[in-house]
């Protein structure tokens, strides 16, 4: 395809010259047209395939462009749908231990209560059925989320569990990952006051630190075993260390302290009003 457009790009070039060195009464009009054709065939070869160079050097760049675009929707994509998949698997597992609390009571023939978690279990389901599908929610819906689940559980163990919530101000309105906290505030139930027997309190703090957003689950026996601790945990801690992986990156942190006064669980992530890109 080049060779005869090369040929025709010469032959034009010296049609060209020959007519301007005549109009211009120039020496050069003394050489014939085949003489114009080679004094200047070189440089119109390299011309044209400089030109071609440059023209093929911006098409890849573009092609380049396309698939990093196309490659980098994909990772979105994927990122999203593993990201919906942690939190589908999470749900159950949520929905399963409630569950597993309600058929203890009946066996007890704690009727009352059994039915007082069924009403409450009804109502979270309800409340986390109108998120489906969304990774990130306000501050304050999270904590309203928790706070229907601690109150089943409270029915659970009555005077056993005290709880207490603080929202600092301006921390209301930031995003954070779906049922994020769910997790870290069952394994503070069940490690505060479930093994012991005795009275325990579960904390949940959230505020604002410059750029970042901090929330903090506590509970008062330090009863949290050495595989949370070290990060590995059951299916929810799993999946909260996932899920903040995919959604931030190393722009996080998540992990456990224990002291005198009891475990401690923290998450820090980026304070943000705008869902993150992807999700």
């Amino acid at each position: 395809m080049h060779t005869p457009a090369i040929a025709a790009v010469v032959a034009l070039d010296g049609v060209v010259n020959l007519a301007t060195a005549t109009w211009l009464m120039s020496s050069a009009r003394l050489l014939t047209y085949w003489q114009h054709v080679l004094q200047y065939a070189f440089i119109d070869v390299f011309f044209y395939f400089g030109i071609m160079a440059v023209e093929h050097a911006a098409r890849y760049y573009r092609l380049y462009v396309e698939r990093r675009v196309r490659a980098s929707e994909l990772e979105t994509q994927l990122t999203k749908s593993q990201l919906h998949a942690l939190q589908m698997q999470l749900r159950p597992h949520f929905f399963f231990n409630t569950l597993n609390t309600i058929a203890g009571l009946i066996r007890t023939n704690e009727n009352d209560a059994a039915v007082r978690m069924v009403a409450g279990l009804g109502d979270l389901l309800r409340a986390v059925l109108r998120s489906d599908g969304t990774q990130e929610v306000p501050v304050q819906q999270e904590i309203d989320l928790i706070e229907r689940y601690l109150r089943i559980e409270q029915v659970r163990f009555e005077d056993q569990l005290q709880v207490e919530v603080t929202i600092a101000p301006g921390a209301a309105i930031a995003l954070v990952p779906n049922l994020i906290l769910q997790p870290l505030v069952e394994n503070a139930v069940r490690h505060g006051v479930g093994t012991s027997g005795a009275s325990g309190r579960v904390a949940i703090h959230v505020e604002r630190r410059a750029e970042v957003l901090r929330m903090e689950v506590r509970n008062s026996s330090g009863d949290a075993p050495p595989k949370t601790l070290n990060g590995e945990g059951g299916i929810g801690l799993r999946n909260t260390r996932a899920r903040l992986e995919g959604l931030y990156g190393a722009e996080h942190l998540f992990e456990f302290t224990r002291s005198a006064a009891g475990a401690v669980a923290t998450i820090e992530i980026p304070f943000h009003l705008e869902p993150v890109r992807g999700v």
